[in-house]
């Protein structure tokens, strides 16, 4: 039995050691939304975007059904994304527009607005502010579990050397 413990408390010390050495990083994710307009207040007339972060689609060939708008449609992304956007033109091109709104309800690009006929968007940096951290255990904090780890270790390994004698 003397044996087992000690190989736990050995493979502990290597595991901790193992997670001192790579920790976790942290993450800062938010929400951004996209507002879809018509000037003419009859929807997109089959115009369509499709919304990319980090270049993977996260909203697919989204629209204005009907009206004017806005039309909201909500997606994460994380502190430091780049977001861009994709723009398939229907009838009457020039009345659809949108804007992509920041998590605090900023503004922070707009296409086709006016009488301008959307292209589509990019370079667009997410920022999240607000967003607190996944929490992760510190590279000291997890040195200092390491060394208390392999100080229980040793202390087992003494114990046991003096009960065999």
């Amino acid at each position: 039995m003397g044996s087992m413990k000690m190989s736990v408390f050995v493979m502990l010390f290597l595991l901790s050691v193992l997670f001192a050495a790579n920790p976790a990083p942290s993450i800062a994710a938010c929400d951004y939304q996209i507002a879809l307009y018509d000037s003419f207040g009859d929807g997109w007339n089959g115009a369509t975007v499709t919304v990319y972060v980090e270049g993977v689609p996260v909203l697919s060939n989204i629209t204005l059904a009907t009206g004017s708008g806005p039309q909201y449609y909500s997606f994460s992304v994380e502190d430091g994304d780049e977001i861009s956007t994709g723009y398939t033109q229907g009838s009457w091109p020039q009345e659809p527009y949108y804007d992509i709104i920041d998590s605090e309800g900023n503004i922070v690009a707009t296409d086709g607005a006016g009488s301008a006929i959307p292209g589509g968007l990019s370079g667009i940096t997410a920022v999240c502010p607000n967003a607190k951290p996944i929490p992760t255990l510190s590279e000291w904090g997890m040195i200092i579990l390491a060394m208390m780890l392999g100080a229980s270790a040793i202390l087992v390994l003494k114990r046991q050397k003096r009960s065999l004698i």
